[in-house]
């Protein structure tokens, strides 16, 4: 399975997740601002005849006191769902060496790699690849030090590296995947 069907197939299932959070969290938001209104009323009904100016700051008070923490519990769960879904992505991809299109993954990465440092003479990748990285690339060093997920890294005679490890390339792609989650998830409650 290619890197875009794993990595689309984790965001659907990330966006279910999301949506189920965001559920929770809007019926937990509905609660607490009915409860507040619940409680606005009960105020206003006591305080009518006298029209209290301390009762209406009081009420409007505990209203804005009712909707910051409905928004702080929303930022909560909005947080708690990207994590979540970072973490299933995580575990998905420390087990890809597993999917049946993880040579042709590895042979990308490589490939990749090697276009983007076209001077490197070595490759470093983890143990198990290392039979494939030397049938991809067959002129250059391979090391197979590295504890990864999959991937390489290539470096060249004076220090420069491409460091395409599917760890590295999951954290480069975080600001990505929280703007992703911020166009699926609510800034508000409604």
């Amino acid at each position: 399975m290619p890197l875009r069907q794993i990595l689309d197939a984790i965001e659907a299932e990330a966006r279910a997740e999301i949506e189920r959070i965001e559920a929770e969290a809007r019926a937990e938001i509905e609660r607490i601002e009915a409860e507040a209104r619940e409680r606005a009323a009960s105020l206003r009904a006591e305080h009518a005849a006298r029209r209290d100016p301390e009762i209406a700051r009081a009420t409007a008070a505990l209203v804005n006191r009712a909707r910051l923490e409905a928004r702080r519990r929303l930022a909560a769960s909005r947080e708690e769902a990207f994590a979540e879904a970072l973490s299933r992505l995580d575990g998905r991809l420390a087990t890809i060496r597993a999917s049946p299109d993880y040579q042709e993954l590895v042979r990308r990465l490589v490939v990749e790699a090697l276009t983007v440092l076209p001077a490197a003479r070595v490759i470093r990748c983890g143990r198990g690849d290392a039979d494939l990285v030397r049938m991809i690339a067959p002129d250059l060093e391979v090391d197979p030090s590295l504890e990864t997920w999959g991937g390489v890294i290539a470096e060249t005679d004076d220090g420069r590296r491409v460091d395409n490890r599917l760890e590295t390339r999951r954290r480069r792609s975080e600001p990505y995947l929280r703007l992703l989650a911020n166009r699926v998830l609510p800034e508000e409650p409604t």
